[in-house]
């Protein structure tokens, strides 16, 4: 069965982090995929979680310091005034974490 994308936005987070969003359904589970690129490398995350009734609960994490997305994309020429356009730099991490979605459920 295919996924269904719900949501996928790349949007600036306050002055200092760019963050990536997905939202899909898989095998009847809605998904939701967040990562964020913070100035400060310790700050920045990529988790994905499950909905449960009215409630997301995470199904795994990729530790920041494992991440494949850069920290501090917001100070990157290309995407200071552009958040969307960093779209492409979020997709390493989405994709480890589709695979481990898929393994768990």
């Amino acid at each position: 069965m295919k996924d269904k994308t719900l949501e996928k936005i790349t949007f600036k987070s306050g002055n200092q982090a760019i963050c990536h969003r997905e939202l899909y359904e898989h095998n009847g589970v809605k998904i939701k995929i967040e990562i964020k690129s913070d100035s400060f490398k310790v700050q920045c995350y990529a988790k994905a979680s499950a909905l449960d009734g009215l409630e997301w609960k995470i199904l795994y994490t990729i530790p920041a310091e494992l991440m494949k997305t850069e920290d501090s994309l917001i100070y990157a020429v290309p995407y200071r005034n552009n958040a969307e356009a960093a779209e492409k730099e979020f997709q390493r991490d989405v994709l480890h974490l589709k695979d481990c979605v898929n393994k768990l459920l």
